[in-house]
């Protein structure tokens, strides 16, 4: 009688349980990585996007996505110092982008072009440079993020941009508070 009892017990809770599972959740990290919180509290990398209006074409499109952050911004003497950090947001190792920073004093003009380099960015990682232009940070109005027009992309296949534009195309130069940039 008590294992009749336990038995129908177990068959109704596991019966009600099915009901309380909740759909999978899909997520962004902070890097930009999308991911599915299952119901049975596991996680996984998400394969689609679900209710997404990305064409096909779109997602058949391999391009480097990658975020530029002004992460500091510092007086060195009569120099200034600016942390940039970039993050690789893409499915693909990235071997090397070179991005050019003009800055601008006032009236506009055209103060210093410097080439930061980037190499060896795996998925999801970022990298830390720094600038550093040749006046104090109080003369720089705005810094333009520009050129890049070569880069390359993968471990084994290595693409190399050879279109001028694309490589920057794939650079989000994220707001900041520290200092004015953008493309």
């Amino acid at each position: 009688m008590r294992t009749t009892y336990l038995l129908s017990l177990l068959l109704l809770l596991s019966a009600c349980t099915q009901n309380i599972v909740p759909e999978d959740i899909y997520a962004t990290t902070d890097s930009g990585t999308r991911i599915v919180l299952k119901g049975d509290s596991s996680w996984e990398y998400a394969q689609t996007i679900p209710d997404s209006k990305i064409t096909t074409e779109e997602q058949s499109e391999d391009k480097t996505k990658v975020d530029l952050k002004v992460v500091g911004k510092w007086d060195a003497g009569v120099s200034c110092r600016i942390g940039l950090s970039l993050t690789n947001r893409k499915a693909q190792f990235i071997r090397n982008l070179g991005i050019e920073l003009t800055a601008y004093i006032e009236n506009d003009i055209s103060f210093e072009t410097l080439i930061v380099g980037f190499y060896g960015i795996k998925p999801t990682k970022y990298q830390y440079r720094e600038a550093i232009f040749n006046t104090p940070c109080k003369n720089i109005r705005h810094v333009l993020v520009h050129g890049s027009d070569y880069c390359s992309v993968g471990e084994d296949l290595v693409k190399f941009s050879t279109t001028i534009g694309q490589c920057l195309e794939a650079i989000n130069v994220e707001k900041s508070e520290i200092i004015n940039i953008h493309k």
